[in-house]
C-alpha cells in the first residue's frame, strides 16, 4: 500500500450534512482536508445523511476495511484470470463505485459504499455463486 501527503484521489458517496468547522480532530493540506471518524445516519436515494454529530476516531482505533479482512472458509471458484477479469470488467462499469478491490480465496472482494444484498444478488446472478463477495463500508448501526 503506497500512502501520500495529503491523500491523493479519495471519492465515495455524497456525504449530507458534513461540517468540517464544527469538527475537531482533522488535518489539512494543499486544499484537501481529511480524518478518521465515526460516523451515523441513513442510507437514501444513493447518498449519506449524516444524523447525528461524528466522533473523531484516532488513528489506531480506525477499523480495517471489511475488503481488507481475508476471506475464510470455503475458498471460491475462480481463477485468477477470470477473477481479474471481472475485477477489470466491474471497475469499467457503471453504478456504485467500488471503493476497494481484490482477489483473495478464489474469490474477487468488493468493499462498496453501501450494499443491502441486492448488489451481492446481481453479480451472483450474472458471475456464479462463489466468486465474488461484496462487502458494505456502510453498516447497521446497533
Amino acid at each position: 500500500m503506497t500512502s501520500s501527503y495529503p491523500p491523493q484521489a479519495c471519492g465515495g458517496p455524497v456525504l449530507r450534512n458534513w461540517d468540517w468547522s464544527t469538527l475537531t480532530g482533522y488535518e489539512r493540506a494543499a486544499g484537501v482536508t481529511w480524518g478518521s471518524f465515526t460516523v451515523t445516519g441513513t442510507w437514501e436515494n444513493g447518498e449519506f445523511v449524516r444524523t447525528r454529530e461524528p466522533a473523531p476516531v484516532s488513528p489506531t482505533e480506525t477499523a480495517i476495511p471489511d475488503a481488507a479482512l481475508p476471506v475464510t472458509g470455503k475458498p471460491g471458484t475462480g481463477n485468477k484470470a477470470r477473477l481479474m477479469q471481472i475485477q477489470h470488467d466491474l471497475q469499467s462499469a457503471g453504478g456504485q463505485p467500488i471503493l476497494i478491490s481484490g482477489i483473495q480465496n478464489g474469490y474477487l472482494v468488493i468493499l462498496v459504499a453501501y450494499d443491502d444484498g441486492t448488489i451481492q444478488r446481481e453479480l451472483d446472478s450474472k458471475y456464479g455463486a462463489d466468486i465474488i463477495v461484496v462487502r458494505s463500508a456502510l453498516r447497521p448501526h446497533e
